[in-house]
């Protein structure tokens, strides 16, 4: 049970929008049937079970747990229940798992940015022992991203010299440049010299240095200090000559970089060109010049539409070599790499989080590999064309002039690093050794099984001493050194880091892939069977008849895809999940939006020409970003539970002529593919700066999946039928667009569950009956009954009765369990479903209770009122059961408390005037006086009830 919490816990997969996806509801809540606490002493939540039937020792169980928030969509059994058999299910992170060379699309466009500007310059110089100098500076520019600038700059300098056996140079430059789009930036860049040349010994010249630098920006404050020093040495003597330079000491100090975003790796191109001209004259060793110059700089994005081969962490070896490769990673605080901050950010591998369940055992496990690797961005081209032309003409004792024209052509290319890199021979990704099934490249492990340690891969890696690979300059050998010892001993990767032998697992996790699996599946095809709909219950017999089949390997389902997967436990038992659950395709979108289009829901338009990547017309960028991301698997149903003695004679499958016991599970899957999309309608906005209008991007993410649903559990004496019908709620969407709802685009609701001998199927031993209503979060747009005023329709699938009937008996409806809802709070006698209606813990809140005024998304912060809260917290959640004895449970809720976050003692934000001096530090409470409403100024504050109090300020 602590494995399933911590699974419940910790996967962000648990909350979707209205109609979202990849992965069903059915799926993702599972509960022992044995579990018989209310209450979730981990998290706190209500747990209620209730066992249905046992189909010859297989139980099944309905099972409800709170905390379902107002986007959570309802399971086939209604909001905050659910009834699943069993199932694995998958959190991709990342890319899935088996991708291998998967085709995974992104388009991005913002307009190019044209800057065309101007600059007139003038200098003047007058030459002596003390050399003073100026410069002054005028430009106008246009940036069709920002509009008409200006810039204005001035830099004055004077430097000295002295001659006698040597040279002593001192020097002082100061400049001031502002500019109306980037500010004002100030420079200060003293610096001495002295070079002392000894003609009696061979010529020998000493040079010594001291320089600093200093540079400040009215927006970005200070950016850098540099203090550096030098020595250097050279002599002539005839034909011989030498010399060497040292940098005695030096220090740099960066303090800020402007802020960026990280970067998808798109190619850009960049064209500069520009012209010059400069006229001056000399007179009485005073020189003067003025100048100009004009320039035009163009950056577009290079490629618009950028498909790339991905590949999950189960085939990185395949993408290894491919230099477009996507791998499967992700870098720890992204930076820019700058020689200021060399730090580099830490990529990290993000294989998929995988979870079992069934009333046999559950868990968690992952993807591990049996070697080291190297991860590396898709390679990318960025070109830049450079093109400048100029003239000069000088007046003085003798008139000269000169034409220059200068082009140049560069890119940067970003990819892959192959050359000097003497580690990738031995210490890249493991290539599967088909020679020796005991060397395992990569495995699957159950999280938390303690096992055994490689002793061969241990003494690879020195054991447990932190190491990193040896590199120099530019170079990587294929050593390793002690992580923090520059100058320690190494350690040779003199062969491959691979696995050679195969790690002993108490819980065995096996796959095939879709290829594999036509040849050796529990069930060669993927079987689909007919829904028994319970407007028109057919005869039903002891075996569901088939109603469709399809090959593991076609379009959707790639011949490298993992098909079905086994676990084993310690007994020998076998949990079959023989059927992925596939997301056919998702696309996420991001946009340029025009702000004043926003409506009551904040949500805003979609533009009309977002069809195509360049028809964006919002925006100063005309920003257009898309990924698309084609077929995988979301889960794996369970469809067979075999005991250690089980054996299929004919390899067909799971038949009566079989040997040993077997439990199967038969499912139907919707004849259409379910088109989920988050929002349902329209497009949800992100702000960007609150002052800048134009800059608000908005999201869409939509996608087409396969819904399955279990249609019968059988084993050689019993069959359970499982029947069903059309759901009013969870409509799908009619395209990725615009949304809205498309009354074909259907789901199913359990009605009936039928449990049979299969050697009398005249009438059923037991018989599940459920009733429902549409009570819960009524005002959903995906409802088939939007805007009824009926009060038990227009909301999510509600789960009002449940009860059993045995033989032909019926007198089971009159004892059903019985179930209620809070539906009201304290504050609100109607509570409708909203959009931005929650704080940032998903709990509902108008934006009516902020004390500020702003909306939710503005100020996420939760109600402080405790009655208001626990309210709020209880919204939607089951409160009262009555039993089929007459019994009643009644269940209240409060919201959660916290005293600390992580390590930090939990604070609240408090509305006061400016005190005089900090509150006393061991003062019970914080008294501020109370200022007016719209100059109040905020503090945080530890929560009085903690020992003392402190105000920050």
């Amino acid at each position: 049970m602590l494995i399933i919490w911590i699974i419940n816990l910790m996967s962000p997969s648990l909350v979707f929008a209205l109609t979202s996806g990849p992965v069903q509801p059915e799926s993702k809540g599972f509960q022992p049937a044995g579990v018989s606490d209310m209450v979730d002493l981990q998290s706190g939540a209500l747990k209620y079970n209730i066992p249905l039937l046992d189909i010859d020792g297989y139980p099944i169980n309905l099972n409800y747990q709170s905390g379902t928030g107002i986007d959570d969509e309802a399971s086939w059994v209604g909001l905050g229940w659910n009834l699943n058999p069993g199932a694995i299910t998958r959190q991709v992170r990342g890319l899935p798992d088996d991708y291998s060379g998967d085709i995974v699309e992104t388009d991005h466009y913002i307009k190019p940015k044209v800057t065309v500007g101007g600059r007139l310059t003038a200098k003047v110089e007058y030459d002596g022992i003390a050399r003073p100098s100026g410069s002054f500076t005028f430009g106008v520019f246009n940036d069709n991203y920002t509009g008409l600038g200006a810039e204005l700059g001035a830099n004055a300098g004077i430097s000295y010299n002295f001659v006698n056996d040597g040279f002593l140079t001192a020097g002082l430059g100061a400049g001031v440049l502002s500019n109306t789009q980037s500010g004002v930036d100030v420079s200060f860049s003293p610096y001495v010299s002295l070079s002392i040349k000894e003609n009696s010994d061979n010529n020998l010249t000493m040079r010594a240095g001291l320089s600093g630098s200093f540079g400040y920006n009215s927006r970005s404050g200070l950016k850098a200090l540099t203090l550096g020093t030098s020595f250097g040495l050279s002599n002539s003597e005839g034909e011989k000559s030498g010399c060497a330079e040292y940098s005695i000491g030096g220090s740099v100090i960066s303090y800020n970089t402007e802020p960026i975003s990280p970067t998808i790796r798109v190619p850009y191109s960049s064209n500069y060109g520009s012209f010059s001209f400069d006229i001056g004259g000399e007179a009485f060793g005073l020189f003067g010049s003025v100048g100009g110059t004009g320039y035009q700089n163009v950056r577009q994005v290079k490629t618009i539409t950028n498909p790339k081969p991905a590949f999950g962490f189960l085939y990185a070896e395949r993408g290894k070599n491919n230099q477009d490769a996507v791998m499967d990673f992700i870098r720890e605080n992204d930076n820019p790499v700058i020689p200021s901050l060399p730090d580099l950010a830490i990529p990290v591998h993000t294989p998929d989080s995988w979870s079992y369940t069934s009333q046999v055992g559950s868990g968690q496990f992952r993807l591990y590999r049996g070697g080291s690797g190297a991860f590396f961005d898709n390679q990318a081209t960025d070109g830049s064309t450079v093109s400048t032309t100029g003239g000069d003409i000088g007046i003085g004792a003798w008139v000269h002039g000169g034409i220059t024209h200068y082009t140049q052509n560069a890119k940067t290319t970003t990819r892959k690093w192959t050359n000097n890199n003497g580690y990738l021979p031995n210490g890249d990704f493991q290539n599967p050794d088909f020679t020796n099934p005991s060397a395992e490249h990569v495995y699957f492990r159950q999280v938390g099984e303690k096992n055994t340690e490689d002793q061969d891969m241990d003494s690879r890696l020195a054991g447990t001493q932190a190491v990193e690979v040896d590199v120099v300059g530019s170079t990587a050998y294929h050593q390793f050194r002690n992580a923090g010892n520059l100058h320690g001993g190494t350690i040779p990767v003199g062969s491959p880091i691979a696995k050679t032998s195969r790690r002993p697992n108490r819980t065995v996790i096996s796959y095939l892939t879709a290829a594999e699996g036509e040849q050796a599946a529990l069930d060669k095809k993927i079987l689909t069977y007919s829904f028994v709909d319970s407007s028109a219950v057919p005869s039903l017999t002891p075996s569901p008849a088939i109603a469709a089949s399809c090959n593991r390997v076609d379009d959707v389902h790639k011949a490298h895809h993992i098909s079905e997967m086994t676990v084993t436990d310690d007994g020998g038992k076998r949990m079959v999940y023989g059927i992925p659950v596939y997301n056919i395709s998702q696309d996420e979108y991001s946009f340029a939006i025009d702000p004043a289009s926003r409506d009551a829901n904040n949500l805003v338009d979609v533009p009309p020409g977002i069809t195509s990547p360049t028809g964006d017309p919002n925006g100063i960028d005309h920003y257009y970003h898309a990924e698309h991301k084609p077929s995988y698997s979301t889960g794996f149903l369970l469809t067979a539970i075999l005991s250690p003695d089980y054996v299929d004679k004919t390899g067909d499958g799971i038949t009566n002529d079989d040997l040993g016991t077997a439990i199967k599970f038969n499912y139907s899957k919707l004849p259409y593919y379910y088109k989920w999309r988050t929002p349902y309608k329209r497009a949800s906005p992100n702000r960007g700066l609150l002052a800048d209008p134009d800059d608000d991007k908005a999201s869409i993410v939509y996608g087409q999946k396969e819904v399955w649903h279990v249609q019968s559990i059988e084993s050689k004496s019993k069959i359970a039928y499982f029947i069903t019908q059309d759901r009013r709620d969870a409509l799908g969407v009619t395209g990725w667009q615009y949304g809205d709802q498309d009354p074909a685009n259907k789901q199913k609701c359990l009605r009936e569950i039928r449990l049979y001998s299969k050697a009398d199927m005249s009438r059923p031993i037991k018989v599940v009956k459920f009733q429902y209503t549409y009570e819960l979060c009524r005002g959903i747009p995906n409802s088939a009954d939007v805007g009824s005023t009926n009060p038990m329709l227009a909301g999510k699938l509600t789960l009002s009765k449940v009860w059993f009937e045995y033989g032909n008996s019926d007198k089971g409806k009159y004892h059903p369990y019985t179930f209620q809802y809070n539906k009201t709070t304290s504050t609100y006698s109607t509570v409708n479903y909203g959009y931005s209606v929650t704080d940032r813990w998903g709990i509902y809140k108008l934006p009516g209770e902020n004390v500020t005024g702003l909306d939710n998304e503005q100020y996420p912060y939760t109600n402080q009122t405790k009655t208001v809260l626990d309210g709020n917290s209880a919204l939607w959640q089951l409160n009262q059961v009555t039993l089929p004895t007459g019994g009643i449970i009644n269940m209240s809720y409060e919201s959660g408390d916290y005293a600390y976050v992580q390590d930090k003692k939990a604070m609240s934000m408090n509305p006061g005037s400016k005190p005089h001096q900090c509150v006393q530090r061991n003062s019970v409470s914080c008294q501020l006086k109370p200022g007016d409403r719209y100059q109040r100024e905020y503090w945080y504050l530890y929560n009085a009830s903690l020992r003392g109090c402190h105000c920050l300020v």
